[in-house]
């Protein structure tokens, strides 16, 4: 009964640090007070964070954009066009008010399916702890 005692014990603990090393990794800043400085927000940062450089201004469709980024966001509609937004979110590694930053990629298409335009956008993530 000890042996199975010791070998559920062990086969937990591994479940229990395995299924956490992000959280560890997110806390570690914590315990060595290392600051953290938020991701860029620029436009090229942003522009960074989306390879589409294969989705052309009047040849790409929303399928093209579909089948190199995923699904998007959200898709809205603005003056009669279809514009896909895609977001992604990135942390700040350390200790920090500033939780990170998010990224947003829109591309806009036309009545006829091509695309017209693409948009880059960064901004402050908000953080939970202050309701910003």
């Amino acid at each position: 009964m000890k042996g199975i005692t010791k070998i559920l014990i062990l086969v937990g603990f591994v479940a229990l640090i395995t299924g956490c090393a992000p959280a560890i990794d997110g806390y570690k800043y914590m315990l060595t007070g290392k600051e953290g400085e938020p991701p860029p927000r620029t436009i090229e940062a942003a522009q960074a964070q989306f390879i589409d450089g294969n989705i052309t201004i009047g040849q790409s469709t929303p399928a093209d954009l579909k089948a190199l980024l995923g699904s998007p966001a959200q898709i809205k509609k603005v003056d009669g066009n279809k514009v896909h937004v895609y977001m992604k979110n990135v942390s700040t590694q350390g200790v920090s008010v500033d939780v990170g930053t998010t990224y947003i990629a829109s591309y806009t298409f036309n009545k006829k399916g091509k695309l017209v335009d693409k948009e880059y956008a960064a901004h402050p993530m908000g953080n939970p702890l202050t309701g910003q």
